[in-house]
């Protein structure tokens, strides 16, 4: 079997939260054609010392119930300001939603980017 990426879609922006613990999409990939490539990368650089926030990744393992897949705790700490959700192969109707929860400090604004490259078999 040969496969190649039929079609490709880039996500980018930037949210911010209207309050404190309070989630937030980025990403919300519908039901695709076919078997896709996930990867995105969240920019924490805004929280400032002491300010925290989550990403949180979803998934439909079964295609229908969304289940809580990652959870990363970030910090304006950190030296690294980019979250990279490494690239992951998943079925066609998977639905991966990527969100951020700030959980701490003055609301910021999280610059995201994201792709979702669809498979086909030729």
């Amino acid at each position: 079997m040969v496969v190649r990426i039929k079609s490709r879609t880039i996500y980018s922006g930037s949210v911010t939260p209207s309050a404190l613990n309070t989630e937030v999409n980025l990403i919300s990939v519908p039901t695709q054609a076919d078997m896709y490539l996930f990867e995105a990368y969240v920019d924490i650089g805004n929280l400032a010392s002491g300010e925290t926030a989550l990403i949180r990744l979803y998934l439909r393992v079964d295609g229908s119930t969304e289940r809580l897949y990652d959870e990363i705790s970030v910090s304006g700490d950190y030296a690294q300001k980019v979250v990279h959700i490494t690239a992951m192969n998943l079925r066609a109707n998977a639905q991966a939603r990527l969100a951020v929860v700030q959980t701490a400090g003055t609301l910021r604004s999280f610059p995201y980017w994201g792709v979702v490259m669809v498979y086909e078999e030729i």
